[in-house]
Parts: structure tokens; C-alpha cells; sequence
């Protein structure tokens, strides 16, 4: 009897140990937090300095991210997709965000749709000066070869190549200026705090509509602390200034 109660109390001791240990794990270590928190704070002191560049942004929404802060880590993200489109880490964490929170983001489009979308953004600004120039050496191989071109030989290919040639020159000679202009009248904006409403009206609390952290909605009107929004579910509503923070400052 005394053996029996003897390896109970072992066997309670045992879990209850077991128990406390699988409870520690589950805690964040205070010590990470506080790295992430400095650098965080360093990462920022850096922006602060008018510093623009899309891995210092990346960074920035990392360490949201690993803080839980999802609203400034989306927001960060965009940031630095807005200046380096085929940023691959940023485009990979926020299709992570996407998944865990469908609602805060626009429903994808058609496939062809999409797949447009990659390749736009796939040409970033160094990608589309270097087809720019591409293309305009090989407009000017093309004038030359012609120019030279001895009598009674055929013309139909160096026509050929120029005429492709002036064509793609053309569209990515466009496509850099308007993505630049698209970029700067970016109206996006993202929900950074975890509680926020949407309100019918300017001036009315009534019928408000939780709109969750981290969406991304883009502004129509600014009035004073107020800002008219379009949802990703496509309504229209009022939402206070401090809740939001834009994407292009």
C-alpha cells in the first residue's frame, strides 16, 4: 500500500513538473521581445532620417511582425513593395498576412488577371532602364544595319527588328514614367490599430462596422481627423485619421 501511494505521489509530481514546463515554453522570451523592440527603435531612428529604401522597410515590418503589431507590419510592407515592386521577402510576408487574415485584403482577381499583375510587378524600376536600354541599342543596330544595308539585299528583316524593337521600347518607355506616377498617387491606406469602426456618416457614430486590423483600404476624402474609405469588401465609410496610416506618407 505504502509502495502504491509512494509512486502516485512520483507520478503527480512527474506531470505536474511536465505541465509546468510545457506552460514555459509557451511564453515569449522576454529577452527577444526587448531585441526586437531595440531594433525596432533603431530601424525607425534610420527612417526618421528621410532614408527611403525598400530593405529598410522590409526590416521595419519584420520586426512588427515578430512584435504581433500586423497592422504597421503590412503597412511596411507595401512600403517597400511601393518602392521595389519585386521586393520577393516583402510580396512572400504579406501573402502569409493574407492567408491568416483574408478579410483585410481584396479578393484576388481572374488567374489572366493576376498573372498580369506578377509581371508588372515583376518589372521594377532597374529592370524596366535596363529593357529601356536594351531596346534602344538594338533600335539603333537596326537604323544602322539598314542605313548600310547594300543594294538588292532583303530589308524585310531589319525592318522586322526595328519595327519589334521600336514597339517594346515604346511600351517600356511609358510603363516606367506611369509606374512612377502610380506610385506617388497611391491613395491605399492601411488600419493599424486593432479596434477600429467605420461610421455611415462623418459627424454620426451610428451604425458602425468593425473593420479588422490590418486592411488595407483606400482613401476617397480627407476631412478634418476623418478620412472616407472604400473597404476590401467594397464599402464606403468614415474612419477616424488616427486609425489609419497611408501607405505613401
Amino acid at each position: 500500500m505504502k509502495r502504491t501511494l509512494i509512486a502516485l505521489f512520483l507520478m503527480l509530481i512527474t506531470l505536474s513538473l511536465a505541465a509546468e514546463n510545457a506552460i514555459s515554453s509557451s511564453i515569449v522570451d522576454s529577452s527577444a521581445v526587448s531585441e526586437d523592440q531595440l531594433l525596432l527603435l533603431k530601424l525607425e531612428n534610420i527612417e526618421k532620417q528621410g532614408i527611403k529604401d525598400a530593405d529598410l522597410y522590409y526590416d521595419i515590418g519584420v520586426c512588427h511582425h515578430r512584435l504581433g503589431n500586423i497592422g504597421y507590419a503590412t503597412l511596411y510592407y507595401l512600403r517597400a513593395l511601393n518602392l521595389d515592386s519585386a521586393h520577393t521577402q516583402s510580396r512572400h510576408n504579406l501573402n502569409v498576412l493574407r492567408k491568416l487574415n483574408p478579410d483585410a485584403f481584396e479578393p484576388k482577381n481572374l488567374y489572366l488577371i493576376e498573372l498580369l499583375k506578377r509581371i508588372i510587378a515583376w518589372l521594377n524600376y532597374p529592370r524596366l532602364a535596363v529593357l529601356i536600354l536594351i531596346f534602344s541599342l538594338l533600335v539603333v543596330i537596326c537604323i544602322n544595319w539598314l542605313l548600310h544595308l547594300k543594294p538588292g539585299y532583303e530589308k524585310g528583316p531589319p525592318v522586322l527588328l526595328l519595327s519589334l524593337s521600336s514597339l517594346f521600347l515604346l511600351i517600356f518607355g511609358l510603363s516606367l514614367p506611369l509606374k512612377m506616377h502610380s506610385v506617388k498617387q497611391d491613395s491605399r491606406a492601411v488600419v493599424v490599430t486593432p479596434q477600429a469602426s467605420g461610421f455611415k456618416y462623418e459627424s454620426s457614430t451610428e451604425g458602425s462596422t468593425p473593420i479588422p486590423q490590418a486592411s488595407v483600404v483606400k482613401i476617397l476624402d480627407q476631412r478634418s481627423g476623418t478620412y472616407q474609405v472604400r473597404t476590401p469588401s467594397g464599402a464606403i465609410v468614415w474612419m477616424n485619421a488616427d486609425d489609419l496610416r497611408k501607405v505613401v506618407p
